[in-house]
């Protein structure tokens, strides 16, 4: 019987396809091409510095422990291992490498925490951190800019001045970098604000930039507590105490620093060395154990809990020109308020008019 053409045109179409399909499954199956993937628990965390996310990476399904974890930006930057945890809210995306081969991306949205907001008893500052150094061309530009700002709002920032841009700065304090690595800071001149915000390089646009971050810090994030600090220098050391009262109660830390103001040493700008520049706002000694503060532990309503502490004078620093920073900060790690005291003086709480 003699088979029509169309059927053995049918029938040949059928058998090659089959073929493609069979080659195609069996390719999956050999595992022919290898498959790097990157796996995260959650893709949503809170940016309170505590609460994170843990990545597994996997090559053709099966688990490897030594590959690279990177956060994609400018530049990227390498974890340090495989959880990601952050005190800025935004929105990040990772990347595994291993053995020249490169996952697809994940991305982790952080958000920020709820903070329990209160009455607003005592008065409020802001700290805006400055990083900088004497090589830093356009460091002293930026810092004229904040000034600027400052002066609009008086009385409501506190500024203290990093130092970190080079190793022969005499005024370096190694605390720079560890703010230069949290806060995914690629160049300097930089600023945060409160702990909470970098608002962007300050040689970029410092007043848009920390005149925002500065406005939500006093609108949104109320002070819960205030500080008083009492202290002298005696026998080559200042021996200061630190009271902390909260109206609302809760856990805080306390950040303490020794600051310096009108240290005159070479300072570059605009490509020339300015001999005689005054250095102010500027950070002498990490008090605290840690960036992170020393825990006060739970604070009860409206009782004081204080700290004493003691630093011996450096043979570089002007006695006249010290005083002491000491901020408060919250579960989440910000700042809740800050005060400042001469290192031969007194600071007393201060309070909100309406509540004086």
């Amino acid at each position: 019987q003699t088979i029509p053409m169309k059927k053995i045109f049918y029938i040949l179409a059928c058998t090659l396809f089959a073929g493609f399909a069979a080659g195609c499954s069996g390719s999956e199956e050999n595992g022919t091409a290898s498959k790097l993937t990157l796996e995260v628990d959650k893709t949503s965390i809170t940016a309170d510095g505590a609460d994170k996310c843990v990545f597994t990476v996997k090559m053709d399904g099966e688990a490897v422990e030594d590959a690279a974890i990177w956060q994609i930006g400018t530049p990227d930057l390498k974890l340090g291992g495989y959880e990601f945890t952050t005190a800025t809210a935004g929105s990040y995306t990772f990347e595994a490498r291993y053995n020249g081969e490169t996952s697809e991306r994940v991305t982790v949205n952080a958000t920020e925490p709820e903070v329990p907001a209160g009455p607003e008893k005592y008065y409020r500052k802001v700290v805006v951190m400055k990083l900088t150094g004497v090589k830093c061309q356009q460091c002293p530009k930026a810092d004229q800019s904040l000034l600027t700002l400052v002066s609009r709002i008086p009385d409501r920032v506190v500024l203290m001045s990093f130092h970190g841009y080079s190793a022969d700065d005499p005024m370096n304090v190694d605390v720079t970098q560890t703010l230069y690595s949290r806060f995914g800071i690629t160049g300097y001149p930089g600023a945060i604000v409160d702990l909470r915000t970098r608002p962007g390089h300050t040689g970029e646009a410092p007043y848009t930039f920390c005149k925002e971050a500065i406005e939500v810090s006093c609108n949104e994030y109320p002070a819960t507590c205030g500080l008083r600090v009492d202290s002298k220098i005696e026998n080559g050391k200042i021996d200061f105490t630190v009271g902390v009262t909260s109206n609302t109660g809760g856990n805080y830390r306390l950040g303490v620093f020794v600051m310096e103001d009108g240290i005159i040493y070479p300072q570059d700008m605009d490509g020339m060395t300015n001999e005689n520049y005054r250095h102010d706002h500027t950070v002498r000694r990490m008090v605290s154990k840690t960036l992170d503060g020393d825990s006060l532990g739970k604070l009860e309503a409206d009782k004081e809990v204080t700290r004493t502490f003691s630093v011996e004078l450096d043979k570089d620093w002007n006695a006249d020109n010290l005083y002491i920073v000491v901020f408060a900060q919250d579960p989440y790690g910000y700042i809740n308020n800050v005060v400042e005291c001469e290192a031969n003086g007194s600071t007393d709480y201060r309070l909100n008019e309406t509540n004086e």
